[in-house]
């Protein structure tokens, strides 16, 4: 049994274990004063509430120990449960600042589901997660680059991986496969046909982990566009077309 409980307790995230030591200690410190004065504290609930407000802060004078033992104990509890609080509350705000920085990196999962996925960023990635922010901004979207270096505070209601979306453990990590669409920007930086290369091998990824994914994929040179197809794009988009059009358009 204690082997059992001993397997569970090291199973357990580290805020967790703090939390089951300082419960244990209020616990065995509530038990005691029952015992030592059992008239002043006549229940092991009442003992454990006098524990936990004394070492979390000044006590409440509800529950007063009045043995000299009972003030020794006390005298154990300040000095032992202050400490166990304070350290568990600068636990919990360094995770929390620890969790905040790997967010701003892109170093953590994506754990919702119902949402977009959009792959790179650049200015046309990010004129367009703004429009569908301003026109759904219930809707949850999660950014995939491996270029982009830090999400800046604006952008705050994203959630970015930093990885190769052509590889299943990103797509994973952006949690894909219950995405309900995905956006796949050509990466201007590159030659266009490798950037066509890098959407189509992201398509591919992508419909691998969810065949009922709507993929919606840029592709830069008309010799593509089949290949996309064939990759599972549902929707694709020829920007250099569009581009072409518009420009006639103007003349």
């Amino acid at each position: 049994m204690i082997t059992r409980l001993k397997s569970y307790y090291f199973q357990l995230p580290i805020l967790l274990k703090i939390f089951a030591i300082g419960l244990t200690i209020f616990s065995i410190f509530g038990w005691l004063i029952h015992l030592l004065e059992p008239t002043v504290f006549p229940t092991v609930f009442d003992g454990i509430w006098w524990a936990l407000v004394t070492g979390a802060t000044v006590g409440y004078g509800d529950f007063v120990p009045h043995t000299l033992l009972g003030r020794l104990l006390a005298f154990g509890l300040i000095l032992t449960g202050g400490g166990a609080i304070t350290f568990y509350m600068a636990m919990v705000s360094a995770s929390t600042i620890k969790y905040e920085k790997r967010r701003i990196a892109g170093k953590t999962d994506f754990n919702g589901s119902q949402h977009l996925v959009v792959i790179g960023w650049n200015e046309r990635s990010r004129q367009l997660i703004t429009r569908i922010h301003q026109a759904e901004p219930d809707l949850a979207i999660v950014l995939i680059d491996q270029t982009f270096s830090k999400l800046p505070a604006k952008y705050s209601y994203l959630h970015f991986i930093k990885g190769d979306p052509t590889i299943e453990p990103t797509i994973s990590a952006a949690n894909g496969q219950v995405a309900t669409a995905a956006i796949i920007t050509a990466d201007p930086g590159k030659d266009e046909r490798l950037a066509d290369q890098a959407s189509i091998l992201t398509t591919i990824a992508l419909r691998g982990c969810n065949p009922t994914l709507t993929i919606t994929t840029e592709i830069l040179t008309a010799d593509q566009v089949i290949n996309a197809k064939h990759a599972g794009a549902t929707k694709i988009i020829e920007t250099n077309k569009v581009l072409a059009e518009l420009f006639q358009q103007e003349l």
